[in-house]
Parts: structure tokens; C-alpha cells; sequence
């Protein structure tokens, strides 16, 4: 599947960011992102231009403390499972390939990723990366 065309640059891009758990079956990127100004509607993944999964954006519970956003202030989450080379890519920052489009207004965007460190449920620590 191609993904479609991106929006226009007048539409504002998207911040998020990530932490990448291990369920033991499968590897996840929770995206956190969003401000009062822009509110993702949905997030996909995309490799060279292939839309890999695209998930709703979920409301940030108020109150809920952010573990993949330094300030906490995320309006929405997401989860996307990721292939395992895009992990071994994020890990050796060749995550060039990657990346990811918000649903904004009707109109797709490109996000800006940011690699929190966080690594839940891993055994050891990975390199900061994206």
C-alpha cells in the first residue's frame, strides 16, 4: 500500500514522543504528543513511503503523568506495533526510513519524532535515538 499525499507545509507539523516497550511477543512505540492547538486525530506508520498501521489517537487522561514526554503535557497516545527492524534500525539510529504521519484537521502531516530513552519492559537500557 502507498501512503498518501502528504498535507501541504502550511499545515503546522506534529510532535511526538516515544517509548518503545517489550510485551514479549512484540515490540510497541507509545507515541505521546498533541498541544490545545493541534490535536492528531490518528497516527501512522509509515517505511519508505508504505503505511505499515495506522491506530485512533487516544485523549491524554487528565492527570496522567507522561512517561514518554519529558514536560507531561501530551493531549493524545497512541500505540503502534513496530517491526523488528525498525528496532534494530532506531537502535543503530539508521531509523531513517521510518517514520510517521498525524491525521490533523482531515489532512495528513509528518511528525516529528522524539526518542524519549525509555525503554519499558526491556532489560537493559538502548542508545537515545530516532
Amino acid at each position: 500500500m502507498t501512503s498518501p499525499t502528504v498535507a501541504a507545509a502550511a499545515t503546522p507539523r506534529v510532535t511526538f514522543h516515544t517509548c518503545l516497550h517489550d510485551d514479549g511477543d512484540a515490540m510497541w512505540l507509545q507515541f505521546e504528543g498533541g498541544t490545545g492547538g493541534v490535536a492528531p486525530e490518528m497516527l501512522r506508520l509509515v517505511r519508505d513511503g508504505e503505511v505499515l498501521e495506522t491506530r485512533p489517537c487516544i485523549p491524554m487522561p487528565a492527570g496522567r503523568k507522561s512517561h514518554a514526554r519529558p514536560d507531561g503535557d501530551s493531549t493524545v497516545w497512541v500505540v503502534l506495533r513496530v517491526p523488528e527492524d525498525m528496532v534494530r534500525a532506531i537502535e543503530a539510529d539508521e531509523g531513517r526510513n521510518y517514520g510517521a504521519d498525524a491525521l490533523v484537521n482531515g489532512s495528513w502531516v509528518p511528525v516529528d519524532v522524539q526518542d524519549s530513552g525509555c525503554r519499558f519492559g526491556m532489560k537493559q537500557p538502548r542508545s537515545r535515538s530516532a
